[in-house]
């Protein structure tokens, strides 16, 4: 309940956020934006007549607060393919807050809306949708649409993992074992071939002695919706990318166990 105040909260005051840029005068002019030769004003080329310059310390600033912003938004994007909700939240809400980022905006409607992490409440996820989409993100506007026309999806453990799955796949950031969630996965014996692991060698970290890809849980693939945000039915059967379809542990080979 704590994090919907703090970004309805959030919401409401980064709205009217403005920002301008920092100058400084002209060192080529001297702040006259130009000069007289013959009779005749020639502006300052430097400055365009302007007699000021964009602060070059600011710029250098921004070009590093760039840099820091994209990565910021990869790991959070990495840490909701994990499952790391905390760590997703964090990371999209300083950018939001901080940086009025559309992008970040996004995902903690996303987050907002399933639930990730905190309980899914349905107006503000369309708040921060709206947000996003005013600012120029196609996939907010996309939401927005699928809200419009189909309503808002579910809050679900399934829903979750669908959607986690597509980020995954978007990123080409794996979702680890112990993070896979339950959903479209659930009903796997987390024992496996223990038996003849135990007896061959020890039983595979990777897999749990199962064998299995614990991406696609040995199916080699699964179906993704490609339309992500838009709500409609675009299924197609993706490869799995970290066993490239055979469905087996890639750290034991499908034997459940690695050899002494």
């Amino acid at each position: 309940m704590k994090r919907l105040f703090i970004l309805t909260l959030l919401l409401a005051l980064v709205g009217g956020a403005s920002f301008a840029q920092k100058t400084i005068t002209c060192p080529m002019c001297g702040g006259l934006g130009g000069t007289y030769m013959a009779y005749s004003y020639i502006p300052c080329y430097y400055c365009m007549g302007e007699g000021t310059v964009p602060d070059p310390n600011e710029a250098m600033q921004k070009a590093y607060n760039y840099g820091a912003n994209l990565m910021a938004m990869l790991m959070g994007k990495s840490a909701l393919v994990r499952g790391d909700y905390e760590e997703a939240y964090n990371l999209f809400d300083k950018l939001f807050s901080e940086e009025n980022s559309a992008e970040a905006a996004l995902y903690l409607g996303a987050m907002v809306e399933l639930g990730m992490g905190m309980e899914s409440k349905k107006s503000l996820a369309l708040k921060l949708y709206k947000y996003a989409a005013d600012l120029g993100n196609s996939d907010a506007k996309a939401a927005l649409q699928r809200i419009k026309s189909s309503g808002y999806w579910e809050a679900t453990d399934a829903k979750r993992l669908w959607f986690r799955q597509a980020l995954s796949v978007q990123t080409g950031v794996s979702m680890t074992p112990g993070n896979s969630g339950g959903g479209y996965y659930q009903g796997v014996s987390p024992g496996g071939n223990s038996s003849g692991s135990q007896s061959s060698g020890r039983r595979c970290a990777g897999c749990n002695g199962t064998g299995r890809c614990t991406m696609c849980n040995g199916r080699g693939g699964y179906w993704l919706d490609t339309g992500m945000y838009t709500g409609q039915d675009t299924k197609k059967w993706q490869t799995c990318s970290a066993c490239n379809g055979s469905g087996q542990c890639q750290v034991c080979y499908g034997k459940g166990f690695i050899r002494y």
